[in-house]
C-alpha cells in the first residue's frame, strides 16, 4: 500500500491548508512518516476548522484505518462534521 501517494493525494484536495503545514506533511512523507503526516494533517484540519468535503474525509478514513491510527483521527475529525 501505498500511504505516501494516498496522502498527498488527500492533501492536494485541501483547500485553505496553510502553506507551513503543507511543507510539514510533505517533509514528514519524505521520510516515511506517514502515521505523523496524517495526524498533522487531521489536526491542523481541525485546529484551523477548514471545510473538507466528505469524500476527502471518507479518503483520510480508509487511509487511517489501514494504517490503524482511525481511532485517534475519529474524534477530531467528527467534531467537524456534528
Amino acid at each position: 500500500m501505498n500511504f505516501e501517494w494516498k496522502i498527498k493525494a488527500i492533501v492536494q484536495q485541501v483547500d485553505g491548508l496553510p502553506k507551513k503545514d503543507c511543507v510539514n506533511v510533505l517533509e514528514y512523507l519524505e521520510h516515511s512518516e506517514w502515521g505523523v503526516a496524517l495526524e498533522h494533517l487531521c489536526a491542523t484540519i481541525y485546529e484551523e476548522n477548514i471545510y473538507i468535503p466528505v469524500s476527502v474525509l471518507e479518503q483520510i478514513k480508509e487511509v487511517s484505518i489501514q494504517m490503524g491510527i482511525w481511532k485517534e483521527i475519529r474524534e477530531q475529525l467528527n467534531d467537524l462534521y456534528q
